[in-house]
């Protein structure tokens, strides 16, 4: 398989990671209350919601995501490839959008 030249490089892999986590935290920030943490390589990013001990927000932002689009997982370490180009990156952004307002909805019950 060759590589796509626009991520020819590992540090496209940190470039795709830095923009994929700065619209998680820009979205969030603006739709939903509390912080998120990420950890992991590049390449197999881990996200979690803070005060989500049972993973009620995560599960709620993969399912809302899901119904766009993107396959997240709520507590497992997810992954970026060279397989994954721009749109593709930018419809799991777009998804992620979405999966942000699934959490707002959870926070909004009574």
């Amino acid at each position: 398989m060759s590589v796509p030249t626009w991520i020819s490089q590992p540090r496209d892999f940190a470039a795709a990671r830095k923009g994929v986590i700065s619209c998680f935290i820009t979205t969030s920030s603006t739709k939903v209350e509390g912080a998120i943490r990420q950890s992991g390589p590049p390449q197999t990013p881990l996200m979690l919601f803070d005060a989500d001990p049972e993973f009620l927000k995560g599960r709620a932002f993969c399912s809302a995501a899901l119904r766009h689009g993107a396959f997240f997982h709520p507590q497992h370490n997810m992954f970026l490839s060279a397989a994954h180009g721009p749109a593709d990156i930018d419809a799991a952004l777009e998804a992620a959008a979405h999966g942000f307002e699934g959490v707002a909805e959870l926070a909004a019950r009574p």
